[in-house]
C-alpha cells in the first residue's frame, strides 16, 4: 500500500464516520497530528504505524456491522 492510498482510505474512513482527524489519530497511535502530518507530507509512517492505522479501521467497520447483544426488557402491556 503506498502512501497516498493510506490516505485515501483514511479520508473515506473519517467521512464515513464523521471522525475527526486529531481523534482518528489520537485513538490510534496517540498522536493528534498524524492525519495532518500525512496529508502534508511531513511523515512517512513506519510499516507498524500503518499496520496500527489499517487494523484500526477495518476493526471499527467490522465491530459497528456485528449486531450487539443487547438485553430488552420484556413488554409489560
Amino acid at each position: 500500500m503506498t502512501q497516498s492510498e493510506l490516505l485515501d482510505q483514511i479520508e473515506r474512513f473519517l467521512l464515513r464516520h464523521q471522525m475527526a482527524p486529531t481523534a482518528f489519530g489520537l485513538y490510534v497511535v496517540n498522536d493528534p497530528n498524524i492525519v495532518r502530518d500525512l496529508r502534508s507530507g511531513d511523515r512517512s509512517p513506519s510499516l507498524k504505524t500503518v499496520q496500527r492505522l489499517v487494523d484500526f479501521m477495518e476493526g471499527y467497520e467490522s465491530d459497528r456491522d456485528t449486531p450487539k447483544n443487547v438485553k430488552q426488557e420484556p413488554n409489560n402491556e
